[in-house]
């Protein structure tokens, strides 16, 4: 039963009598004249009371059937002339929050939160100045823009990682230094940034919500950062306001009585791409427009398919054109609302997916209860109108199965390094087709579900994620650590040897794979290795070597106490690290190691370097 329909009636009113005015102006009026003599006039049309024949009985009804087609005419008119002007207006209003920002210095390079502007990665260490940090040159002032929020949120130090307060070393995360800086807030915009020298330092603070790290040594160049003059729709604070302009466009168009498929589709085109481009709070180019056009085509059919034929919204969606106002508003609109904004969800309760890693910790496991406590007054209604059709049995025997397939499946792909990984707008389309209640439990539990399809779709989904099992994860991912502190399978890497060159500024640096330490007999000097793996050298993050050879001199920077190398060894352009040596830390003055080391053969060099005190790593980052 509708909510209130005589309400919902009352307040369509106005619409409707416009629309009854517009249909009989457009009716044509046929003026007899009657009358003899006289008195007669061309101008008056007197009644004439007499029986009522057959003839003016269909003629009745014709035009009556011509007056509906007429109102049909002028309300599908009315209907397309109001959403091409919503359209436009939303586009307009697109465009000034995604391409208009501007400052005096011109247009800003746009950059996500995580995001540089250096071009190079050596894709080890997290090193992104390039080979002696020939990327990250000084430059003048340029402006950035940033997206909302980049200060919120920060689990990881290191990927988030912010590096030193005002000066920031070079290779931190921009727009989150920025925010540290209190250049930027919660809706982003515009900041000015240049590259500047050496640091032989950077210490650590809290500001603004984010921790910074301290780094006690040298690094080739340093961020700072000023206001933007002349900032010009560079934040991305206008979200609430695209939202408020979206729904109430959507509650605007129910007063024109359109069928219920055609709100049906205006309600998700509308949502679909807010969700794509707005709600993220972030810079969309414009191929990013082009890509979304390819996204949006292949939501249109699954959402013809699965929701709307598959789905039973043709059933069960409020009938628009009877005038069922207050459901497609308080039923439909206002619960979407919420979980179309999912992506907020993980900065008040933490980015968790659903996959083997859940279960490495208690809060995971705990956030999700939580979730599901708060679903549960849904899920009962749900469940509810199973039983009422006497089929909920059955349901539950259906999802059983289903659970144990996915489970046994999972069990077995990981044993070739795939694993689960429940997308949420997997687990929205697949409750929103259980969810075929007519019941008001049911119908609120649809929208929330169709609030995560659209988000995950629009926001996150590529077509070749649908799956809901990722290569490389495994029941269990791996945390992404690399096993440097000892000798362990053959192809690990190992420093041989660390030593200062006739006493000089200059540091020899040798290593090799533990295969070929063993196969020189550990004597690396004549040995000759067939192998084609490339070696990678970083000094206090900066790649310092990248070639085939087994050694290395350098030169320590001057203006340091120590610093800390690391080698790598890597296949494929040192995209795909296959093992990484431990960072070993050198003094500056004094002898270069703090731990005996001895002149015995490369072997025991090896073992005496893997025996580095923890106290050499301090401020190490």
């Amino acid at each position: 039963k509708p909510l209130n329909l005589a309400l919902s009636e009352w307040l369509l009113q106005p619409v409707d009598r416009l629309v009854a005015l517009c249909v009989k102006h457009c009716e044509t009026c046929e003026v007899q004249p009657v009358g003899t003599g006289e008195d007669a006039s061309p101008n008056v049309s007197p009644s004439v009371c007499r029986p009522v024949t057959n003839v003016e009985l269909e003629e009745g009804k014709r035009k009556q059937s011509s007056s509906a087609t007429t109102e049909a005419r002028i309300r599908n008119g009315l209907q397309c002339a109001y959403l091409l002007m919503a359209a436009g207006i939303i586009i307009t209003s697109y465009y000034f929050q995604l391409f208009a920002a501007s400052t005096d210095a011109g247009t800003p390079a746009n950059l996500v939160c995580r995001g540089t502007l250096l071009r190079y990665s050596t894709a080890f260490g997290g090193s992104q100045c390039g080979r002696w940090g020939e990327e990250c040159e000084p430059t003048g002032w340029m402006a950035i823009r940033c997206p909302a929020l980049c200060g919120l949120g920060l689990n990881d130090p290191i990927d988030t990682r912010v590096i030193g307060s005002s000066p920031y070393r070079a290779d931190s995360r921009m727009c989150i230094a920025a925010w540290h800086a209190g250049y930027i807030g919660w809706s982003g915009g515009c900041v000015d940034v240049r590259i500047s020298g050496a640091r032989s330092s950077f210490e650590a603070s809290a500001s603004h919500g984010v921790d910074s790290v301290a780094f006690s040594s040298w690094f080739p160049y340093s961020l700072e950062f000023r206001q933007s003059a002349g900032a010009r729709h560079c934040g991305y604070g206008q979200m609430p306001s695209l939202l408020i302009l979206n729904v109430v466009s959507l509650v605007g168009f129910l007063w024109l009585r359109p069928s219920k498929r055609c709100f049906f589709w205006a309600m998700l085109s509308f949502f679909w791409w807010y969700c794509a481009l707005i709600a993220p709070m972030t810079n969309r180019s414009v191929g990013n427009c082009f890509q979304y056009f390819g996204r949006f085509a292949y939501f249109v059919f699954g959402a013809e398919v699965l929701l709307w034929r598959l789905g039973n919204a043709k059933g069960t969606f409020p009938d628009t054109r009877a005038g069922s106002v207050l459901d497609a508003i308080f039923i439909e609109l206002l619960p979407l609302l919420v979980t179309l904004h999912w992506h907020f969800l993980g900065y008040a309760a933490g980015g968790y997916s659903l996959n083997g890693a859940l279960f490495q910790s208690w809060e995971g496991p705990l956030a999700f209860i939580l979730g599901l406590m708060s679903l549960a007054p849904f899920v009962c209604g749900v469940l509810r109108d199973w039983y009422r059709a006497g089929l909920l049995r059955w349901v539950l025997m259906q999802v059983l199965l289903f659970a144990t397939a996915v489970v046994g499946l999972t069990l077995i792909f990981s044993t070739s390094g795939w694993g689960l990984h429940l997308h949420h707008y997997f687990i929205g389309l697949m409750g929103y087709l259980g969810s075929r209640g007519r019941s008001r439990w049911s119908a609120v539990a649809r929208a929330l579900c169709l609030g995560a399809l659209i988000n995950g779709l629009s926001h996150w989904g590529e077509t070749y994620e649908i799956p809901i099992w990722t290569q490389g994860a495994g029941w269990y991912p791996p945390t992404g650590q690399i096993n440097a502190g000892g000798w362990g399978h053959e192809e690990q890497v190992i420093f041989t040897a660390a030593e200062r060159v006739n006493n000089s500024d200059q540091i020899l640096l040798r290593w090799a794979l533990v295969r070929d330490l063993s196969a020189s007999n550990c004597s690396l000097s004549t040995y000759q290795a067939q192998d084609s793996s490339i070696f990678v050298v970083e000094m206090n993050h900066i790649e310092i070597y990248r070639g085939l050879a087994l050694w290395s001199r350098l030169c320590r920077p001057q203006t340091a106490e120590s610093s800390c190398v690391r080698d790598a060894s890597a296949r494929a352009l040192v995209q795909q690290v296959v093992s990484a040596t431990q960072v070993l830390g050198l003094n500056r003055t004094g002898e270069l190691l703090r731990w005996p080391y001895g002149e015995e053969d490369d072997c025991s060099k090896a073992a005496a370097l893997v025996r580095q005190p923890e106290e050499m790593l301090d401020g190490f980052i």
